[in-house]
């Protein structure tokens, strides 16, 4: 009788104790029950509860727990919360959502607790993205946080995608264009013309009577003075042009040729002086050569030896 006795006791124990583990009640046929994940219910609680939104349970819970930074859940009576989806962050608990990065950041993972800013050299335009887009060539972009690039000003380019600056033209070169993406996008300066500073967006052309034959010059003594004889009439020109017959230049960095005046004359190209021997000059020496060719004519036969008596009498 005692062993029975205290074996009703210790069923009586342990049937008492699993009711006190039941948080769940349910008044039907006056049976205890366990409330289940998501729901809740306290001491003395008539029935269970369903977990707010941003907050979960597990089984037979008696309080409900809020989701961890990172972490959300957007409906009531969840039974655990889900991690926020790359290109959106939480940083702080009980979330019922999750909110979407900034344009200019980034988050790479999943559950983050906040957005990484696009590094220099990088951006990013839109909205609840998980990575940044680096800057094109003949693009950059500083500081961090970027949400565009900005291009490359006139007189400078850059060859790299991802670039936080842009390199400036060197001399001898010009950029014509904004955004360009090497030194010569603008072009090395041409024959007659010169840079001697970088970063420029033009060339210097070389003054008339002077000529540049070299390409890329990036100093002003590359513009060479035309010699006497030859001349150059516009600037930027890379040769000089010879005078033409019938034209001269006496002078070096001569513009222009000069035509031979009345009365004198030039045969040959790039002439550097005309022959100014006039025309009366010229017929004065003529009939002075013509008497001294007749005097020397004369003399000649004056000098020959007389015919014998029978040449001449025959």
């Amino acid at each position: 009788m005692i062993i029975c006795l205290f074996f009703l006791i210790f069923v009586s124990i342990a049937a008492s104790d699993v009711s006190r583990r039941n948080v769940d009640l349910k008044q039907s046929r006056g049976l205890l029950s366990i409330c289940p994940a998501g729901k809740f219910s306290s001491t003395g609680s008539t029935h269970c509860d369903a977990c707010a939104q941003g907050k979960y349970s597990e089984l037979s819970a008696t309080e409900c727990t809020s989701c961890s930074a990172g972490y959300f859940r957007g409906v009531s009576g969840a039974s655990q919360c889900w991690g926020c989806a790359k290109g959106s962050y939480m940083p702080s608990t009980g979330a019922a959502s999750c909110d979407e990065c900034v344009a200019g950041k980034y988050a790479a993972v999943t559950s983050a607790t906040s957005c990484t800013s696009c590094a220099a050299g990088t951006y990013q335009s839109k909205t609840g993205q998980y990575a940044c887009q680096n800057c094109a060539a003949g693009w950059y972009s500083v500081p961090s946080g970027s949400t565009s690039c900005s291009k490359c000003a006139l007189g400078s380019y850059q060859t790299s995608s991802g670039s936080t600056s842009c390199t400036i033209c060197p001399a001898g070169t010009r950029s014509v264009t904004a955004g360009a993406t090497s030194s010569a996008s603008g072009g090395t300066c041409e024959a007659g013309t010169f840079q001697a500073d970088s970063g420029e967006t033009v060339c210097v052309s070389c003054a008339a009577g002077k000529a540049s034959a070299g390409l890329g010059s990036t100093s002003s003594l590359s513009c060479v003075s035309c010699v006497a004889g030859a001349y150059s009439s516009a600037v930027g020109t890379g040769v000089c042009t010879s005078c033409a017959a019938g034209r001269y230049s006496a002078s070096s960095a001569s513009t222009a040729c000069t035509y031979c005046a009345s009365g004198t004359y030039q045969v040959w190209h790039a002439g550097t002086t005309k022959f100014v021997f006039k025309f009366q000059h010229f017929a004065s020496f003529v009939i002075f050569t013509h008497k001294l060719l007749l005097f020397r004519v004369n003399l000649m036969l004056h000098l020959m030896p007389s015919r014998s008596p029978a040449l001449q009498a025959a």
